[in-house]
Parts: C-alpha cells; structure tokens; sequence
C-alpha cells in the first residue's frame, strides 16, 4: 500500500476535501436511483458511460469494487481519487477469545469482536499513527477506571474488552431481554460486567459517561453512535472507539453534519443518500443473492401491474413485507402487497409477461446503478472523515484503522481517538 495515500492524521483534512469536491462535482450521478427514477438526466451529459453500462456483460456485472472503480475511471477520471486514498488494515497480532467465551457467538461476529478489540489495545499501532513531535500525551484515565459500551446487546464484545483490559465494564443496552441474557452469561463466567437497561438517545447518568475511560460502539447504528461519540466528546472522556454503521438510521431528514469541515460543505444528504454509502452486502451467499434478486425482480413486476391499474407512471415505494411470500408464487405475493396497499387488482392477469418485463427492466437497472456505486466508497469515507474529524476538533488524536477483512463485516473501519486538549473548559 502506497504510504503518501493512507489515510492518516497528516491528511485527514485533504482526503475530505478531494472527496466532498468530487461528491459534489457528480452528485447528478450518484444521488438518483435507476429503480425509482426512468430517466436519469445524466445520461444526456455522459453518453458514452451510459451506453458502456448497458453493454456490460454478467462478469462485468459481477465486478467487485476496486474493478468497478478502474473501469468508471476511464469515464470519469476524477473518480481515481476515490481508489487512491486507503484505510490501513490493522497488522497487530489479534488476541483471541479465552476458551468456552465463544459459546454463542457466530463466527463472523467473533471475528469482528475479535479484530475490534485486538485494534484497540495494540498501543504501537496508536503510537505510530500519532507523531510524538506533533502529538501531546493522552489526558489521563478517571481514578475510577471503567469501560462503557454502547448498544451492547447480549455483551459480546464487552465480555472480550473485559479479558483483554482487565478493567470492569458497564454496558448500555435498551432491549431488557438482552441485558438479563447478558447478566446471566456474565455471571456464568466470573466477568466483571454490568448491564444498564437506557435507551442511549437519552439523557445518561453523568457518573456513567464521566467515569468511563473508554467509550465503545461496534456497529451501532446512525444516531445510536454519532450520539455515544458527541456525548462521549463532551464529556472529556480520553479515550473513544467506534465503528461507524447504517448512517441513514436517523430521526433527522437530512444528514447532521458533526464536524467543521463537513458544516462548510455544500452537500446536504438525504436518509436515501445515506443509504448509499452501505449499500453493497458482501457477506451473503449465493442463497441471499439469488433471493434478493428475485425480491427485486418481483418488486418490479408489481411496480409494473399498479401503474398498468393506477395509470400513474411515477415510482411508488412497495411497503416491506415478510420474506416468507418469496417461498410462494408471484401472483400471491401480488395480491398480498396489494392487499396491504388497499388495491384492488384484477381477477386475473398475465404474470409470465409482467415477470419477464420486470426481469428486462431488473437487468437494464442493474447496470445503470453500477454508476452509483462507484461513488459508494467516496460518500462512506466522507462520512468516516466527517467523524474522524469532529474528533480532531473536539481535542482527540485520532487513528483510523480496519478492523477485520470486508468478506468478515463490510463495516469494517475502526475510528479511534485518545483526548490530547480539552476543549470544554470546566467551570
């Protein structure tokens, strides 16, 4: 990996800047989604991409990110900025569960519990990134050294951070049916673990955040863990992680910017631009491909019969219903959406001929969205920035690291932070 290209404290703020530049430059692009929207205005402006996308073949189709950059990039060059900046893999020696602790645990999730805690107590790795000419030493752990986990379900994780650390943890968890489970494993093995039953998006008792020298979140979602960073931050807390997932799952309609850079950006994203930057799964197989193809395809075919009964062209969105009706025929599934939608349909209609339609269409979609995707990766590191940033001017030194391999957990980026200044003086 190319050293002047990884990202590290030296060039966080670059890195955004080129990424919020080319967002914003092709926005016209990436924002608008084939499956909701027949005419993308792009297509007039970028023929010859256009027509490239419509002539992939099913290998092309197939083309795993890093293939599908290179090739856009002969359209529109700019987009090899995205490739170029990379986030190092954590190369630290992992510091495996101790025995009988996995009971329970799938293995993907016990490869990221894992990656996560090993990236986090490898202090050569933080020492590294952080110059010692450029970079205080870390503000001192609270007397009263304790570890407070965010979203902890069951304290997978906990449980983990607990036999690496030594140090006593305190998990935050909403559902009481996974803190009592939690308490119960807990007690099992002898580990110092409590579970609070708070919903994290209120108000936390101070003595929690304040004691806490390390504030965690794998995986918890949009606002779930913007909000443990920000209350964490506030409060001074020396040492913060997490990794970032489903930026979209947020009460606000457009994104919140956190920090200084992204607030001066132009760029306003919706919950569905969000969506875009975890769009690609890469840990299903062949199984859940092939199901959400045909989730797709069916989708289509309705979207099809209600226009063809309503004689309204526009997209409307097919409320979400168990995937149980994708065992049955496609005639049932219709009838079931359109029951939920009060739609009255037709007695009979010719379901082979809607089927092949929307599989038609399904393919023609299925290559235009390729030019979305090729902005994914840049839309996700803006948003991983935009935190690795607030930290930075919240007082942190900040790290940035993978965590696991993407075929393990496609979220896979660890953002860590140890407080250097305070920027909320205490009265």
């Amino acid at each position: 990996m190319n050293p002047f290209l990884t990202l590290n404290p030296a060039n966080f703020a670059t890195a955004f800047a080129e990424l919020d530049q080319l967002l914003t430059h092709y926005q016209a692009i990436w924002r608008p989604s084939p499956f909701t929207e027949e005419n993308l205005l792009w297509q007039k402006d970028f023929p010859e991409l256009h027509q490239a996308l419509l002539a992939l073949d099913e290998p092309q189709l197939l083309a795993d990110e890093t293939l599908l950059l290179g090739w856009m990039a002969d359209f529109l060059p700019e987009l090899k900025k995205t490739g170029a900046w990379q986030i190092k893999p954590f190369a630290g020696q992992l510091i495996d569960m101790p025995r009988f602790a996995d009971v329970g645990i799938p293995g993907r999730k016990k490869q990221q519990i894992v990656g996560f805690a090993s990236a986090l107590f490898f202090e050569p790795a933080f020492k590294q990134a952080c110059k010692p000419e450029s970079a205080p030493a870390p503000v001192q752990a609270p007397a009263n050294d304790m570890i407070l986990d965010w979203c902890s379900g069951k304290g997978f994780l906990a449980r983990q951070l607990h036999y690496v650390s030594k140090q006593p943890i305190h998990c935050l968890e909403f559902d009481s049916q996974l803190c009592d489970a939690g308490e119960k494993l807990a007690a099992q093995q002898g580990d110092d673990i409590h579970f609070i039953r708070q919903d994290v998006l209120q108000a936390i008792e101070p003595a929690w955040v304040n004691g806490a020298s390390l504030h965690t979140a794998l995986h918890a979602c949009g606002d779930l863990h913007t909000t443990m960073m920000q209350t964490a931050a506030m409060a001074q807390s020396p040492h913060i992680a997490l990794s970032p997932c489903c930026y979209h799952l947020t009460g606000h309609q457009h994104y919140q910017k956190l920090s200084q850079a992204a607030r001066q950006s132009p760029l306003q994203l919706s919950k569905n631009d969000l969506r875009l930057a975890v769009l690609q799964t890469v840990t299903g197989g062949n199984r859940v491909k092939r199901l959400r193809e045909q989730e797709l395809v069916w989708r289509i075919g309705y979207d099809l019969l209600r226009r063809q009964i309503t004689g309204i062209e526009q997209y409307q969105p097919t409320p979400s219903i168990n995937k149980k009706w994708l065992s049955g025929c496609f005639v049932d599934y219709c009838r079931f959406v359109a029951e939920t939608e009060k739609l009255p349909l037709p007695t009979t209609f010719d379901e082979q001929v809607l089927l092949a339609k929307a599989g038609h269409k399904y393919q023609r979609i299925s290559r235009l969205e390729k030019a979305r995707l090729a902005f994914r990766r840049a839309l996700e590191y803006w948003l991983l920035l935009d935190r690795v940033l607030y930290l930075q001017d919240e007082g942190y030194q900040v790290d940035l690291t993978l965590f696991c391999e993407a075929k393990v957990s496609p979220r896979n980026a660890l953002i860590q932070g140890r407080r250097v200044r305070d920027t909320h003086p205490q009265n």
